[in-house]
């Protein structure tokens, strides 16, 4: 229970029977909690009582630390320091920068390649220091010496990957990083021959063709064979494909030289010489034409520790057993079902001691004895697979590899390179800054367990100080600043004193006391120290005035309360009708009698509790506070202000007051003295009240008949019946002049607002005036045809409401004349037969010229819009055929401008595309279509209005493509087969577009 609550009859139970002038000191200490019983221990803080110091976070500081808390801080530290140092023969990671774990696959790769390694060591620089620090190879250089030398368990590659020029956040294809880094160091004159031994291998297209037997070659060489996964179980079958013969006939024919035309002819890879180290990859990321991206294929491929090569030709003859077998070295894995978004890890095989290791950024640098193990830890990448996958000894499987490195198996091991003296150099520069790091984390913790200890004596002499009973002179601390004080171990952050302690008289608050504590001055002296904003507040300054000030708020609040029982009981007596006196009666107005007790209990707060926000004595009256809640929401008029009329009289509303006896009255009177006072008998209603009254009365009366007049002269004008239509004046015929009618305009705002007022007489005024200024151009002419937007015809749809009319017969537009004020007169009639034809006349003739200019703004206004919808169909004929369907559809343009806003369905084949903006390109729409139909966009033709949509960076609204329209597409049958991306053997020239601005297409 909150303290500061369950302490409230203790503090002010004194108030109810004493005299506010004549209260001490002790009643003012009562007030400000200071004579409540002090605490001697308390695990939780007293809130509201400013004598309590126990549990405010001094139990921290005064339980010592044990021994054995400082060994484990000790040990954990060691710990921290040990997991980050790099132990002796142990091999090192790559920090992952982001999105940079393709490229620490490839240089673990490259690292673990003694050749390789050893030919970049040999590279030499005339001013050293500025090529290792700025060269791509003298950045590959110091990477190599702190994977062999370093003191970390991990490199970090920042520099090396910001001298490429590679975005750290962006996932970039691995294979064609492989690609392009190594044709960049080859041409490095130093590496370039080392590349060609480990990595270059030669393979010859030939040709022959089969009528002449005649063979062309075309020698080629290859870093890495792409060899096809899909379809293909094992690397075996992959190898065969590539190998596999490929018949050249039909439109394929091949052009012989020999024989002078085109003849079928047979193309085949012959492989000439195998590099040291053969790279095979694997293409598991293909495109894909419809998503138009690059997609994963996710089937498991078998790989054998051991590959042999018997069909390698060399000069005419096969190779050798020796120079065709070929050994297992590393495997690159990647994990994830999306090509642009996964891990990269690599598995490497190390010569020296035998073992497998598993790269896994800087993170699971593991090793695994046996080949037998590689399969094992490969799978474990994976989800696992539904069926056990049967597999002889010495193979392995993987869905997710996508690179394999085969290393010849009669390569004697190579002796190692030292680092070079300048990448040495820097190598130890940065092991001593690995080893200071390391002693400044071991200094830092001992200064911080000294500067805990000396922390630790200061608290404890200042909790004794706190809690010190010989002292007598004491100061107000915010309690929250003295909690923050004892807890500084948990935030370093300064408080500011953002609460105003002090009322009006430059005491401190009474109401403000149960947010503060009442702290010796020694101690409140060293907390203000630490907070030097802090403003001390004495022990002296104890406001009597407040004190007093609240003491009359409660008694006043007290009587307040009792006497509202008393009127509400004597208002139920008299609603009950036991009240017989016939004494004296007052009128009061409803709204005040409802709400006395809040306007009383305002008056009493702005009086006495201007000092105080706490409502002490009341805190418990529900009541109270629903009233407090519902004065706050009234106007703040005055009591009984709502008997007054706008002439400041009694009202002649008679459900706004009502009569009370006097009683009541003289309650009500003593609080609200100034307000306005009418004794039943004596006060009479406001005379000038009545008078409008009986005025309004009269102007209704006279208001009915004008429009039962009205409604009698155009009853079936105000009913809307025998209207003349649009087919009736296309019918009707005038056999003579004389018998030639006149058909007349009103605007259909007009008789809105004239059948209103004929409904309504006592609601609306009179309509006086007929306005047809609206369908009137700047030149005095039609800018509407009446005919078009006639308010009867349902089968035109126009937005703008006030725009339609009504035709009226002459007998009608004669009482109209007579009895409105009419601005324009709109008239049509038809002229006697011509040769068996008649035209319609118009006074005053239609305008052309802004006819025209309105519907072009019109068709404007319609092709711009947010959150449309339109209608796409598919056409099933091909792009050839489509020419019926221009003259079909040639003609909608004028019906789709005057379709508005009307709502339908789709008809059968149709998909509606919603949520569409006018500022959509037609790019935008054409993927919006390919979710729909799943037709990519380069095979969408577009049709609407037998017109096609041509240029993709043009808007809807350019277009002309409005909201409901239909669109017609037509798909291109594609003409290239999507199996020529996956199958095509032969290495690309072009790198990718995702490595544009690098360092890796111009260093």
């Amino acid at each position: 229970k909150n303290s500061s609550k369950s302490n409230e009859p203790l503090i002010w139970q004194w108030v109810e029977d004493i005299d506010p002038s004549k209260i001490t000191d002790v009643e003012v200490r009562t007030a400000y909690r200071l004579n409540l019983p002090k605490c001697k221990s308390c695990r939780k803080n007293c809130q509201g009582k400013p004598t309590c110091l126990f549990g405010l976070g001094e139990a921290q500081w005064m339980s010592a630390p044990s021994d054995l808390d400082r060994d484990n801080l000790q040990q954990k530290l060691e710990k921290q320091i040990e997991a980050e140092k790099r132990k002796e023969g142990e091999l090192v990671g790559l920090k992952n920068l982001g999105a940079t774990c393709y490229v620490n696959t490839y240089l673990q790769l490259w690292y673990h390649n003694v050749s390789f390694r050893n030919a970049l060591y040999s590279l030499e620089y005339k001013d050293e220091d500025l090529a290792l620090q700025q060269s791509l190879c003298g950045q590959l250089q110091l990477i190599f010496g702190l994977l062999e030398s370093g003191v970390s368990k991990s490199v970090d590659p920042t520099e090396f990957i910001k001298c490429l020029g590679l975005a750290t956040d962006l996932q970039q294809d691995a294979q064609e990083f492989s690609k392009l880094f190594l044709s960049l160091l080859e041409t490095t004159p130093s590496l370039s021959q080392v590349i060609k031994d480990q990595f270059c291998g030669e393979y010859t297209y030939v040709t022959i063709c089969q009528s002449c037997k005649s063979a062309t070659q075309r020698p080629s060489n290859f870093y890495e064979l792409d060899l096809n996964i899909q379809g293909n179980k094992d690397l075996k079958s992959c190898l065969t494909e590539f190998l596999r013969e490929e018949k050249l006939v039909g439109e394929n024919q091949y052009y012989c030289t020999k024989c002078k035309s085109k003849q079928n002819a047979i193309r085949k890879i012959c492989l000439k010489k195998l590099p040291q180290t053969l790279n095979l990859q694997l293409l598991r990321f293909v495109y894909d034409r419809a998503s138009q991206s690059r997609q994963k294929i996710s089937t498991n491929l078998s790989f054998p520790d051991y590959l042999d090569f018997p069909m390698v030709e060399s000069g005419g003859h096969l190779l050798g057993h020796d120079d065709t077998q070929y050994k297992l070295t590393a495997v690159l894995i990647h994990r994830g079902l999306s090509a642009s978004s996964g891990h990269f890890v690599a598995h490497i095989w190390e010569p020296e001691s035998g073992n497998w290791y598993k790269f896994n950024d800087e993170l699971d640098l593991d090793s695994y004895k046996g080949e037998d193990n590689v399969c094992k830890e490969i799978i474990q990448e994976l989800e696992p697979a539904p069926k056990k996958i049967k597999l002889s000894k010495g193979c392995h499987s993987s869905k997710d590899v996508y690179m394999l490195v085969y290393s010849k198996a009669t390569v004697d091991m190579l002796k190692r390179n030292p680092v070079p003296e300048a990448v040495k150099k820097l190598v130890d520069e940065h092991n001593a800054s690995e080893a200071s790091r390391f002693a400044n984390i071991r200094n830092e913790a001992d200064e911080k367990r000294v500067k805990d200890m000396e922390m630790r004596k200061k608290m404890v002499s200042f909790i004794q100080i706190l809690h010190s009973e010989k002292e007598s002179k004491h100061q107000w601390l915010p309690a929250k600043i003295l909690k923050h004080f004892l807890n500084t171990t948990k935030s370093d952050s300064v408080l500011k004193q953002e609460i105003n302690y002090l009322c009006s008289h430059g005491n401190l608050k009474v109401d403000k006391a149960v947010l503060l504590k009442y702290v010796p001055k020694p101690a409140a002296d060293i907390v203000q120290h630490a907070y030097p904003g802090l403003k001390p507040m004495s022990d002296l300054m104890l406001c009597h005035t407040c004190v007093k000030n609240q003491c009359l708020l409660i008694q006043s609040k007290k009587k307040l309360k009792e006497d509202h029982f008393l009127v509400s009981e004597c208002l139920k007596t008299q609603q009950n009708g036991l009240d017989k006196d016939p004494g004296e009666f007052f009128y009061v107005g409803k709204q005040s009698l409802k709400r006395w007790r809040s306007l009383a209990m305002q008056d009493i707060m702005k009086k006495y509790g201007s000092t105080s926000s706490l409502d002490v004595a009341d805190s418990t009256d529900s009541k109270s506070n629903t009233a407090k809640n519902e004065s706050s929401d009234e106007c703040e008029d005055s009591f009984n202000s709502d008997l007054l009329c706008d002439h400041n009289a009694l009202t002649i509303d008679q459900s706004c007051f009502q009569f009370v006896p006097l009683l009541i009255w003289n309650v009500l009177k003593y609080y609200f003295p100034d307000c306005v006072q009418f004794k039943f008998g004596q006060a009479t209603p406001c005379q000038t009240c009545l008078n409008d009254v009986i005025s309004a009365q009269k102007k209704i009366v006279e208001r009915k008949k004008f429009a039962i007049e009205q409604k009698s002269n155009l009853h079936q004008l105000f009913l809307g019946k025998n209207r003349p239509s649009i087919s009736f004046l296309n019918e009707v015929e005038f056999l003579t002049e004389s018998n030639q009618t006149d058909f007349f305009v009103v605007s259909n705002q007009f008789l809105s607002e004239w059948r209103e007022f004929v409904r309504h007489p006592e609601k609306h005024e009179p309509v006086t005036s007929v306005s047809n200024d609206i369908f009137m151009c700047a030149h005095g002419k039609l800018l509407y045809d009446p005919l078009l937007i006639l308010a009867s015809d349902k089968d035109v749809e126009e937005d703008d409401f006030d725009h339609r009319c009504e035709l009226v017969w002459s007998a009608e537009w004669r009482y109209i004349v007579s009895n409105f004020i009419v601005d324009h007169e709109i008239c049509i009639n038809k002229t006697l037969p011509i040769e068996s034809t008649s035209r319609l006349i118009y006074t005053p003739e239609l305008c052309i010229t802004c006819m025209a200019g309105l519907e072009a703004k019109k068709f404007q206004q319609l092709c711009r819009y947010e959150d449309a919808e339109i209608y796409v169909l598919k056409s099933t004929q091909s792009a050839q055929d489509f020419d019926s369907f221009q003259n079909k559809n040639g003609e909608i343009l004028s019906k789709e401008t005057r379709r508005g806003k009307r709502v339908r369905r789709c008809v059968r084949g149709e998909k509606k595309l919603t949520n569409l903006s006018s500022t959509l390109t037609l790019k935008d729409l054409k993927i919006r279509i390919m979710n729909q139909f799943s037709v990519p966009p380069f095979d969408q033709n577009l049709w609407m209005n037998g017109k096609r949509l041509m240029n993709d960076e043009l808007t809807l609204e350019t277009l002309h493509i409005i909201p409901g329209c239909t669109i017609t597409v037509v798909e291109d049958t594609p003409s290239m087969d999507n199996s020529a991306l996956i199958f095509e053997p032969v290495k690309t020239t072009e790198p990718e577009t995702g490595f544009q601005g690098t360092g890796l297409l111009g260093y």
